[in-house]
């Protein structure tokens, strides 16, 4: 297993020593892996998650960038902030509430809420596993049923370290980072 590179090794150390250069960083590092990994993975689709998971990203972005303003989101906002299916957003907002990673309230104040101290928490990893399970951080690369050290696939010990590495980039990943490293959030997650 690798080390983590010093941009983790420093999120360990807390919050408060870490500066903005170092979220840019880290930020470079998770588009960096994306783009080895996307490159790599074998579906048809070229995409490194589902549209589930695409889907889920934006809108949770959205929900943490509102919520550190103190603001409660309806699905309808969310829909529209995010560019994604209204029906598709409801069943994975569903998903990641019963998850614990989103707070859904219903009645006229009601919509989705993210409470401060856990958007430094939850990591990017905790989302994708929320609605793509485990197979992103274990499957396949060619989408065998059976895959690993003893009987790899042409492409396994290729991807295992990319693998390794983006896994360690979404874990270290939190929604603060991405929220507070981007300030025309809403813009970005539309196109």
């Amino acid at each position: 297993m690798q080390t983590l590179s010093p941009h983790f090794q420093m999120r360990e150390e807390g919050e408060g020593r870490k500066n903005v250069v170092q979220r840019y960083t880290l930020f470079a590092i998770f588009l960096s892996e994306i783009k080895k990994i996307a490159y790599l993975w074998c579906d048809k689709s070229k995409k490194m998650f589902s549209k589930a998971c695409e889907y889920g990203i934006r809108a949770v972005l959205y929900i943490a960038a509102q919520s550190l303003r103190e603001k409660r989101v309806k699905i309808g906002d969310i829909v529209q902030q995010t560019g994604s299916p209204e029906a598709f957003t409801g069943k994975i907002l569903g998903l990641l509430s019963r998850q614990g990673l989103v707070d859904s309230y219903t009645g006229p104040a009601g919509g989705f809420e993210i409470k401060k101290e856990q958007i430094r928490l939850i990591s990017i990893e905790q989302i994708v596993r929320a609605i793509d399970g485990d197979q992103f951080f274990e499957g396949c690369a060619m989408g065998l049923s059976h895959c690993d050290e003893k009987n790899p696939c042409p492409m396994h010990h290729s991807v295992v370290k990319i693998r390794e590495n983006m896994f360690q980039v979404l874990k270290h990943t939190t929604l603060y980072d991405l929220v507070t490293k981007q300030e025309n959030l809403e813009l970005i997650l539309k196109r």
